[in-house]
């Protein structure tokens, strides 16, 4: 990834961070002028070296890059602690949407790239390929359904032709390892809050019947 993209993006997930600690010891969101102190220590943090490296040089040695989408997902949630409610393109929506477009890309991209199957989609993203017109489609659909993650595939996009991160790959620029295992646990999280309000919702009922 691109040194200036991945500090930018230590950045924001070191206020989100922090904001979320805020949170858990104060039990309230942080607000614009504590938002701003967290900004401002968050980029000091970034040039303090630990063992010889920055953060960004210690991100970096466990994942070069990070998808877009990921980086979309922790402005929202820096945002919503700033704010304390969602903002039309960092809404609930478009985090499911995002969500959705995380696992259906993992689950058809790693499993074959790692060996399952003699065809390998990500080579798909060196050049110009099915991939790329699969993406622009879509992200025509999520226009016409006034979806907003259809900005970020297109900010992914025009990172992809602007070479913001290191890889070439077109992959890389909506997908990436972390990306794919917060959609899972998003709707892990989901399937069991779901599951315990219909159990609650049955309990009620049985003993609303006795």
């Amino acid at each position: 990834m691109n040194k200036i993209v991945l500090t930018v993006f230590s950045i924001i997930l070191f206020v989100w961070l922090i904001q979320e600690i805020f949170k858990f010891i104060t039990k309230k969101q942080t607000g614009l002028y504590i938002s701003l102190a967290i900004l401002l220590s968050a980029t000091a943090l970034q040039y303090i070296p630990i063992s010889q490296h920055t953060i960004t040089g210690w991100i970096m040695a466990v994942n070069g890059n990070f998808s877009i989408p990921l980086l979309f997902l922790v402005v929202h949630k820096t945002i919503n602690n700033v704010l304390g409610h969602d903002v039309p393109l960092f809404n609930k929506p478009t985090v499911r949407t995002a969500m959705f477009f995380g696992i259906i890309a993992g689950l058809f991209l790693y499993p074959m790239a790692l060996g399952l199957g003699a065809y390998d989609p990500y080579r798909e993203g060196f050049s110009f390929s099915w991939l790329f017109i699969v993406l622009m489609a879509l992200n025509i659909i999520l226009i016409l359904f006034k979806n907003p993650f259809s900005f970020i595939l297109l900010c992914a996009i025009i990172s992809y032709n602007l070479k913001l991160l290191e890889s070439v790959n077109l992959w890389d620029y909506f997908i990436d390892p972390f990306f794919f295992i917060t959609s899972i646990l998003y709707f892990l999280k989901n399937t069991v809050n779901a599951a315990t309000l219909k159990y609650k919702m049955i309990n009620e009922s049985t003993e609303n019947t006795f």
